[in-house]
């Protein structure tokens, strides 16, 4: 799944929006692959690294982006996370390692070794399964 940011990507972002970086980490029209797909009560965010030398992918608002190629990669997995500090729950599409492990997340951005490498062995991968030429 690729994603493109909006030639004009919102500044201000709405509350309760899940996102980690803001608009001006990316480049407009900037092409991204998508590590992730979080679906949560009022939106959607897409996991994507900004730059290739990112650790790990972060969540940025899905109101920024536009679809270039929406086929699902082969072996993601939809699981239901339970919402430690909100209502309702979260459901995230990705690979199954991180699909059906709430902890994989917060453990991979923690540097944990073990999920570092699971991460980074599916990042290669996925990289490898497009022939759109993307940032990150």
């Amino acid at each position: 799944m690729i994603v493109k940011v909006k030639s004009e990507p919102p500044q201000q972002l709405c509350p309760g929006i899940h996102v980690s970086l803001s608009a001006e980490d990316l480049e407009a029209n900037g092409l991204y692959l998508v590590y992730g797909v979080l679906v949560y009560p009022g939106g959607v965010s897409f996991y994507l690294c900004a730059r290739r030398s990112d650790p790990c992918p972060y969540p940025f608002a899905g109101f920024m982006f536009e679809f270039v190629q929406t086929i699902i990669p082969s072996g993601w997995r939809m699981g239901r996370h339970v919402r430690r500090f909100a209502r309702g729950d979260e459901y995230f599409m990705g690979p199954a390692m991180w699909a059906q492990d709430e902890t994989f997340y917060e453990r991979l951005v923690d540097g944990d070794g073990a999920a570092e490498m699971a991460f980074k062995v599916y990042a290669e991968e996925l990289r490898m399964t497009t022939d759109h030429e993307f940032i990150a």
